[in-house]
């Protein structure tokens, strides 16, 4: 990684931690929701972009969470994140997401997508945890 890459992911870093409770959250006008949700939206990305690019587990499940927190609905959030509790080989943390996404998505009286569910399968099933 080189000196432009690192000053940026400090700079997402930074603008991360920066983020504590929803944009201008005591704001309650109207006018100002499609401002709160496209900055919100961004964050999201960015939260996703730095969990694909940094190396530790426990991180990527860190700002995989706190996109979850942020995009409640975002079923492709839910799945990265039971791949890198798949990886680590927490077949335990699988399940529970799992359970989160059927939960917010029944909220919508929607269903996980079958991809969800094969993900499930595929990340909880013996064979599939890591031997050590």
């Amino acid at each position: 990684m080189n000196l432009a890459e690192k000053d940026r992911e400090a700079l997402l870093r930074e603008l991360v931690n920066v983020w504590e409770k929803p944009l201008l959250s005591d704001c309650g006008e109207e006018w100002f929701e499609p401002h709160r949700k496209h900055f919100t939206d961004q964050l999201v990305e960015v939260l996703t972009l730095l969990a694909k690019e940094t190396e530790s587990a426990e991180s990527r499940v860190s700002y995989l969470k706190k996109a979850m927190e942020l995009d409640r609905f975002n079923e492709s959030i839910y799945q990265d994140t039971m791949c890198v509790y798949g990886g680590m080989g927490r077949p335990d943390a699988v399940r529970r997401t799992y359970r989160a996404l059927e939960t917010a998505l029944g909220e919508l009286k929607k269903k996980p997508s079958p991809v969800s569910k094969q993900l499930l399968d595929g990340l909880t099933r013996p064979e599939a945890q890591p031997q050590g």
